[in-house]
């Protein structure tokens, strides 16, 4: 797993910093730190799979389940079928009323609420499953914090903080060079 120190290492070769003591740089690690929060929820919008991770989820009693707060994105729901809620309306519309069991399907519309999802039939609390979700990054404190985004995403982290960068320190670098940042970035994640 990479690290901060692994991003600021290509961000200072790519502001053409490598080398150089922090005391002599135009832009500071801590600021640095904030860019590399920012592109990580940035890359985390734009690809959801690049912070998933697979755990066990744990139901309350009753269809309507609701993710972690550190969850963005479900992905999938292992071992449960998926259904369309409006099928399953049509008819029996009353099945979210049904006594609490194992669930064995589940539906989830992240277009309309990307909270929640739905069991059927309702799960008793306790009722547990594996699911992959997309988790939101979380805020690096140091080079050695660990980023949340796969490996694979480090350039395109890198870019991104380049471009915040550049863009910060206009009479430093150039509009050329900070739109080209963000170009790269938007290319590398397929935005």
């Amino acid at each position: 797993m990479s690290t901060v120190a692994d991003v600021l290492s290509r961000v200072n070769y790519l502001l053409k910093e490598s080398g150089t003591a922090e005391a002599s740089r135009l832009w500071r690690d801590s600021e640095l730190y904030l860019w590399i929060d920012d592109g990580q929820s940035e890359i985390m919008r734009a690809v959801p799979d690049s912070t998933s991770t697979v755990k066990t989820f744990t139901c309350g009693a009753g269809a309507k389940q609701t993710l972690a707060s550190t969850d963005h994105l479900l992905l999938r729901v292992h071992n449960l079928t998926a259904f369309e809620r409006s099928v399953l309306d049509l008819y029996d519309p009353d099945w979210e009323q049904a006594s609490n069991t194992t669930p064995t399907e589940y539906t989830y519309d992240p277009s309309r609420d990307t909270r929640n999802f739905y069991v059927n039939p309702p799960a008793a609390a306790g009722s547990q499953f594996p699911v992959t979700v997309s988790v939101r990054p979380t805020n690096v404190t140091g080079s050695t914090s660990a980023l949340t985004i796969k490996d694979e995403y480090l350039p395109a982290l890198a870019l991104y903080v380049a471009h915040r960068a550049m863009s910060k320190q206009a009479e430093y670098g150039s509009a050329g060079m900070e739109a080209s940042f963000l170009q790269q970035f938007m290319a590398t994640i397929g935005g």
